[in-house]
């Protein structure tokens, strides 16, 4: 039986947000949120514009985004970072931080910079996902010189505020030595940090570990209760580990093929092989 081995996600997070709340114009918003999430983008973006020329933080934010999507009207980055930076510069942490995220996906190294710059104007404001990317950019070194030391504190600042993506990324540090000595065990810690806030990817990994006896005591329990959390998510690697190791029990084996055939329909390489030459799942 051969286990797929760790999953590694790109880990900066470049998810921008509308903001549902916290308008001066609290009726006005409310009207342009409620057209925003029935799909009325046109009538949603009228109302977030025009609050927006008005000076609202929120509306600002909001018409940016919508600049960037194209939702409701034409694309228009420049006008979306005009407007981002009207916002960030008043101190709106969310402004500050989809700025941030305009200016990474730009690529140029310029940009770069500034966008750990409004990261680490977010992040210092408490906001979790600015925390992870500001920490990511030290890591790579990307706008900024790297940190590991830096790095970590960061990771583990979000992580210890509930945000997945930073725990799994510290298991993923101590786990291959990235800036710090090797610690497995420090490294299962925080993959079960980020599996309980419902990560598949940490589930995952947790699972490999306890399958292999790699950093925890080797408990085949353990390994089929992660590996299952994260294949009833979906996740095509734990589908195809957990049908390996359930198909060896005459009591499991027809929920272990049902298993490898979810992993084998997610494109599991291994998986389809497998079922090929299994003549009992035929």
């Amino acid at each position: 039986m051969r286990l797929r081995n760790f999953t590694y996600l790109a880990p900066l997070v470049l998810t921008a947000c509308i903001c549902l709340s916290g308008s001066s114009y609290g009726s006005d918003f409310n009207m342009g949120l409620k057209a925003y999430e029935s799909g009325d983008y046109k009538a949603a973006f009228g109302i977030f514009h025009e609050l927006a020329e008005k000076g609202d933080i929120k509306a600002q934010c909001n018409a940016a985004l919508m600049y960037l999507k194209g939702e409701g009207v034409g694309q228009d980055s420049g006008a979306a970072v005009r407007l981002l930076t009207r916002a960030a510069e008043q101190g709106s942490a969310e402004a500050q931080y989809n700025l941030a995220v305009v200016y990474s996906l730009s690529g140029s190294e310029e940009d770069k910079v500034k966008a750990f710059n409004w990261f680490s104007k977010a992040a210092g404001q408490g906001f979790p996902e600015a925390r992870h990317n500001m920490a990511v950019l030290l890591i790579k070194g990307e706008g900024t010189g790297r940190d590991a030391s830096r790095a970590i504190g960061l990771f583990e600042q979000a992580a210890r505020s509930g945000y997945a993506d930073s725990a799994f990324y510290l298991g993923l540090i101590y786990f291959g030595g990235s800036g710090v000595p090797v610690d497995k065990a420090e490294a299962s810690r925080w993959f079960r940090r980020a599996g309980e806030l419902g990560l598949p990817e940490a589930q995952h990994n947790l699972g490999s570990m306890y399958i292999r006896g790699d950093g925890v005591r080797r408990d085949e329990s353990e390994a089929v209760k992660w590996f299952r959390m994260a294949a009833d998510q979906g996740f095509g690697e734990s589908q195809y580990n957990l049908g390996l190791i359930l198909i060896k029990s005459e009591s499991t084996k027809v929920q272990g093929i049902e298993y490898l055939r979810k992993a084998a329909g997610l494109g599991v390489q291994e998986a389809q092989a497998f079922l090929q030459n299994c003549s009992d799942a035929k």
